[in-house]
């Protein structure tokens, strides 16, 4: 091939220089097939690569929780973990129904209350605001069913403390309503009553319930709940419905 194009290039009067490089030019886009296959699969792998590497990265950030929806119906309780996609990831407390799983959230809490026959049952959002807003607007107005907002910071404590969200929110709203009440007794005294306390504010005294785990972590007073009350600062405190 090369020696034909030369010959032919033999007739053609011009310079030797010029017939040089064109030749050159010629052969140098010769790629055999085997070049073009290689540089086509090197491409092709990495578009395949970068692919693998998105799909990861969008995996590993579905899974993470950013927020959480507190449940709880006394004794029972769910704790829904919500993910960026406002989709729930994980189901923590003494719930069995997994079938929540990634459902949006709105579905989620649906599907707990249509399930829900309980006298008194908190709603508590960790972290989102905008999902309390959205859930206070749409749970069905019932006086039985109260919402509440705990700051991430709050939510740790409580879970120093022994007591799920909703009790440890209720609890702060004790406190910020001048009702003198040390976590330990939070602990054994069921929902409901905490509620009614808070609503008769009366000067009684406190009930307790006998054989009742007591957290010794957590604070025997109240000086260890004002970072916890200073985060509450400005955000929802249960609000009933």
């Amino acid at each position: 091939m090369k020696k034909t194009i030369h010959n032919a290039f033999d007739n053609v009067h011009t310079s030797q220089s010029l017939k040089d490089s064109t030749m050159n030019f010629l052969a140098q886009q010769k790629t055999s097939p085997v070049q073009k296959n290689t540089a086509v699969l090197r491409q092709l792998t990495a578009a395949c690569l970068t692919f693998i590497l998105l799909v990861s990265g969008l995996t590993t950030l579905y899974f993470i929780p950013v927020s959480a929806i507190h449940i709880d119906t006394d004794p029972a309780s769910a704790n829904l973990k919500i993910n960026c996609f406002n989709r729930v990831v994980g189901i923590d407390g003494t719930t069995k129904n997994t079938d929540l799983r990634h459902m949006k959230y709105e579905d989620a809490v649906s599907c707990m209350l249509d399930k829900n026959d309980s006298e008194d049952t908190v709603i508590t959002v960790v972290g989102n605001e905008k999902m309390l807003a959205y859930i206070e607007a749409n749970v069905p107005q019932n006086e039985n069913v109260h919402c509440g907002h705990l700051s991430a910071h709050a939510a740790k404590q409580a879970e120093r403390c022994g007591m799920s969200a909703a009790k440890y929110e209720l609890y702060l709203t004790l406190l910020q309503n001048g009702i003198d009440i040390t976590p330990q007794e939070a602990q054994q005294i069921p929902m409901k009553t905490l509620r009614t306390l808070l609503n008769t504010q009366t000067d009684e005294p406190i009930p307790t319930q006998p054989n009742t785990t007591v957290y010794d972590d957590c604070a025997t007073d109240t000086s260890e709940c004002e970072s916890s009350l200073h985060h509450q600062n400005g955000q929802h405190h249960g609000h009933g419905h």
